[in-house]
């Protein structure tokens, strides 16, 4: 997360600057903190730095294999959720969406160009709530709410025949 701010982090990962900064856009309004990039050194120092909870990676790059930067990330032991983005062909993106998951990557979806910005939107909001940390005031809400119960799980110990007794709970 950034150190200025409590939203996660996102990194973006775009050679063309329109689209990289409207994905960038989507995320804010999904709430995410964006940082966007066109350049791959760039991309890399902002994800050493920031350890986003989302990468929006798009595959096909100038000088960069798209293939190659999941195999770094993968490689990096990264954890951030993984947003594929490319105009790509639909097989070639399933490709490398499969070659994420088999890598260990936390792949939450593929984006094809041209998109529709509601659709990447949805998408977004739905990685934001799946990065949310559950912090103590939203357990004390819940509990308040009763949207919470707590139930106890007997530990039993047999006495005798068909006798038990409760010893303990969990």
């Amino acid at each position: 997360m950034s150190k200025l701010s409590a939203r996660p982090c996102a990194v973006i990962l775009d050679d063309d600057v329109e689209v990289g900064e409207l994905i960038g856009e989507l995320a804010a309004l999904a709430g995410f903190e964006p940082a966007v990039t066109q350049a791959p050194e760039a991309f890399f120092d902002e994800v050493a730095k920031r350890r986003p909870e989302l990468i929006a990676l798009d595959l096909q790059m100038p000088d960069l294999d798209g293939i190659e930067v999941l195999r770094d990330l993968a490689s990096s032991g990264c954890r951030s959720g993984l947003l594929i983005v490319s105009g790509m062909d639909k097989r070639t993106i399933a490709s490398a969406e499969l070659f994420g998951l088999q890598s260990g990557l936390r792949v939450l979806g593929t984006v094809r160009k041209p998109f529709d910005p509601a659709s990447v939107l949805d998408q977004l909001r739905s990685a934001h709530k799946s990065s949310s940390r559950l912090t103590e005031a939203d357990l004390l809400r819940a509990f308040e709410n009763r949207e919470m119960s707590l139930y106890y799980q007997p530990v039993l110990q047999h006495v005798g025949n068909h006798d038990w007794r409760i010893e303990s709970v969990e």
